[in-house]
């Protein structure tokens, strides 16, 4: 049988949750998907991006995180069952974070937001430090380290925009989701640069 990683079509995905009968106002937080999905709770649809076909698979608003609000007539007391089924191809990659969150809509909203800033504020300090240094740089170009320490922190942050999907939901485009592996492989190569220039200058 296929795994998770290899396996294509149509997937489905179930939760069961209690309620009790004072609690209301439930939703699920659901990360950026490139494959289209829907959404069911107690077998009633909620929430759908597109048809999910065999035909075309790839949702059209990919960068998207997307807030559910249930609705309280299909809330029932005790447990109740939440499906998301979602059609999985080689185009389309299915969800790009594994953090689907089910909670009050104060809850869940308080992790969305919290998820943005954060990551945006961490992005914005590191892409900063990153043009501080390569100003630095071209004031002394004797000392590259300082170039290596800027391109460091401005792919460090450029990552952090893609693996949090920040970036992607900035500029909604497929290029953006090229952009996150490659400046993982930036950050490496810029590590390695960064530590030989600081052992050459200081054993020279």
């Amino acid at each position: 049988s296929d795994t998770g990683e290899t396996y294509r079509g149509v997937a489905w995905f179930r939760q069961n949750f209690i309620v009790n009968c004072h609690i209301r106002d439930i939703a699920l937080l659901i990360p950026p998907s490139g494959s289209k999905f829907d959404v069911l709770l107690n077998e009633s649809s909620i929430y759908s991006t597109d048809a999910v076909s065999d035909e075309n698979s790839t949702s059209k608003h990919f960068s998207q995180y997307r807030m559910v609000v249930f609705p309280d007539s299909l809330i029932h007391e005790g447990e109740n069952i939440l499906a998301i089924r979602l059609h999985q191809t080689p185009a389309a990659w299915g969800f790009y974070s594994n953090n689907i969150f089910l909670g009050s809509v104060s809850r869940v909203n308080r992790i969305w937001q919290h998820h943005i800033i954060w990551y945006s504020i961490l992005s914005f300090v590191l892409i900063f430090l990153g043009m501080y240094y390569l100003f630095h740089y071209f004031a002394r170009k004797n000392e590259l380290y300082y170039l290596h320490y800027a391109g460091l922190s401005l792919s460090f942050g450029l990552w952090i925009l893609g693996f949090s999907m920040v970036g992607v939901m900035i500029w909604e485009n497929m290029v953006s989701l090229i952009i996150q592996p490659l400046c993982g492989i930036m950050v490496v190569i810029f590590i390695v640069n960064f530590f030989l220039s600081r052992l050459e200058k200081r054993y020279i």
